[in-house]
């Protein structure tokens, strides 16, 4: 997989994610993110949060311990599947702390002239093959 697929749109194209470390939690809805430290929005039809990287930590537990929001309309309406933007956290003892989100992320979410402007000059691109 190359970094630029995963955010140039096609539809179908789906990349399985593990291990991105979200920003520390909140109970305000907040957007799914392609790192802790990013402002590059992702897109997904399923999500995991744990509280550690590896499948470590605590298994969150959904309409428990945190609910999917943000139904996105126009990538539902292409792909013929729900497609969301963000979560909340609702359990307050997963509230202030790091999270790791795994799942299916839509491919081209994000432009890739946006994310060419966010992208540190030190980011590795993978050549396609």
């Amino acid at each position: 997989m190359s970094l630029i697929n995963m955010y140039d749109y096609e539809s179908g194209q789906f990349f399985v994610a593990t291990d991105l470390q979200q920003p520390t939690s909140t109970a305000n809805i907040v957007r799914l993110y392609d790192n802790e430290d990013s402002d590059i929005p992702l897109a997904f039809s399923t999500l995991v949060l744990r509280t550690a990287s590896g499948g470590g930590g605590t298994l969150l537990v959904e309409d428990t311990d945190y609910t999917i929001e943000t139904l996105d309309d126009y990538y539902t309406a292409k792909e013929g599947i729900n497609i969301y933007r963000g979560f909340q956290i609702i359990n307050v003892a997963y509230q202030g702390i790091t999270l790791y989100a795994s799942g299916n992320i839509l491919g081209g979410y994000s432009s890739k002239n946006y994310i060419d402007t966010k992208v540190s000059s030190d980011t590795i691109w993978v050549e396609e093959e």
